[in-house]
């Protein structure tokens, strides 16, 4: 910071100081100086498409989706601009409002004589999305096969998380040359090939690239909290509320990991706190952290109806694979503070588990086992190709064929010699 003041002090209109500066004032809970420092970016650069998917996403940060949306919907470079249309469909489902350009956005798609596979990915994966929303799922897969034709770290990031939605293998050279690239999408690698410390390893890069991000910072304080290093996840939590003082994922931590401190009237401010912003949705959350709480105390009887309740909030808001989470917590918290009937609890667990596994699960079971509970990954399907080689013996050709495969293609097809 120190060192981007300086060099505005020279050049004040450098936009892209400006930029970075906005970017970690955010991250040190300066929102409003961001602000300022975006608007004057703006205002240098109105036509900048980097200054103004910034402001967009500064805008989302600070809760105002709508506005965000109204920024990139309404300029006057975004119908010829594949970046900028790509932003107002992803931007009009995080407002819950009809996009402008998901039409204008599939026709770009079909006709992509005007621009590179590079400038189209992010329009590709966002079209992607939305028609995987609609039920479109074949419509899905063509558009996500042409945002991975040169992808960048937004796209890999978003078709490693929605790899098992879309049903495709990511094994094409242009693919692993942008994931190896991409300190985001190998932190989601790590989680779901459930490398704990690859993952802190390459979260750490992510925050070093984005301070101001919240979610590496909620994945390297869930890890530390699913190793028992409940100071370091606490810490890390904390620190991400100074960028985000209101994120969900980020109080839960904080709350959870003062509990596992004894830190109870902080857990219990966190919790207030939680209620107040969120409501309802905290409510099983706060629950499951109470049933810990009690436990600590030796009131087991009380903690058992604590997890009960959250876990049958969790159950009633179709969020089995949390409820099962929960139960899995307190199979751990039973343990860790001598519960007579833990053998009950994790019989309980187990079969909640089985019946809804899920990757934390895994990776909490993986990271701290239990006795009596096989860990249990959720069951892939079989997936296809973003396209296929074909060998001919005849010529001795190797040839790729473009296209989504069925389900299940072998990388190499090799043809009888005629």
């Amino acid at each position: 910071i120190r060192r981007l003041r300086a060099l505005l002090r020279v050049a004040p209109d450098n936009t892209l100081a400006l930029l970075d500066y906005a970017q970690l004032q955010v991250a040190v809970g300066k929102p409003k100086a961001a602000g300022r420092s975006l608007l004057t970016a703006i205002n240098l650069a109105p036509n900048n498409r980097l200054v103004i998917r910034t402001l967009a996403r500064y805008f989302v940060h600070c809760q105002k989706p709508e506005l965000a949306h109204r920024l990139i919907s309404r300029h006057a470079r975004t119908p010829s601009d594949p970046w900028l249309m790509a932003s107002e469909i992803a931007l009009a489902d995080a407002a819950n409002l009809k996009s402008s350009f998901i039409s204008k956005g599939k026709r770009f798609l079909l006709d992509q004589s005007k621009f590179s596979p590079a400038h189209l990915t992010e329009l590709a994966g966002a079209v992607a999305i939305e028609e995987m929303c609609s039920g479109n799922l074949k419509k899905a897969r063509e558009a996500q096969r042409k945002a991975l034709l040169a992808p960048n770290d937004n796209v890999i990031a978003q078709a490693l998380e929605q790899e098992e939605e879309f049903g495709l293998h990511l094994d094409s050279p242009q693919v692993k040359r942008a994931l190896s690239a991409s300190s985001e999408a190998l932190t989601i690698q790590a989680f779901f090939q459930f490398l704990p410390a690859d993952m802190n390893t390459h979260a750490l890069a992510w925050h070093n690239e984005e301070p101001f991000s919240s979610r590496p910072i909620q994945l390297i304080a869930t890890n530390y909290a699913y190793m028992g290093r409940f100071e370091d996840a606490r810490h890390w939590s904390s620190a991400g509320l100074l960028a985000d003082p209101e994120d969900f994922g980020l109080l839960v931590s904080v709350a959870y990991s003062q509990a596992q401190l004894g830190q109870i009237p902080e857990a219990e401010a966190t919790m207030r706190k939680m209620r107040h912003l969120h409501s309802s949705k905290a409510e099983p959350y706060c629950r499951a952290t109470e049933g810990l709480i009690a436990y600590q105390q030796q009131r087991f009887e009380a903690g058992d109806a604590l997890y009960d309740l959250a876990a049958a909030m969790f159950n009633k808001s179709k969020q089995e694979y949390i409820g099962a989470f929960c139960r899995l917590n307190q199979v751990l918290s039973a343990l860790d503070y001598g519960h007579p009937q833990a053998d009950q609890i994790t019989r309980t667990a187990k079969a909640a588990l089985e019946a809804h596994p899920s990757d934390d699960s895994y990776m909490l079971l993986k990271i701290r086992s239990t006795l009596n509970i096989e860990e249990s990954k959720t069951p892939s399907q079989r997936k296809r190709r973003l396209s296929q080689w074909v060998f001919d013996p005849s010529s001795n050709t190797l040839t790729e064929k473009l296209g989504i495969t069925a389900a299940g293609a072998q990388p190499l097809i090799i043809l009888e010699r005629k």
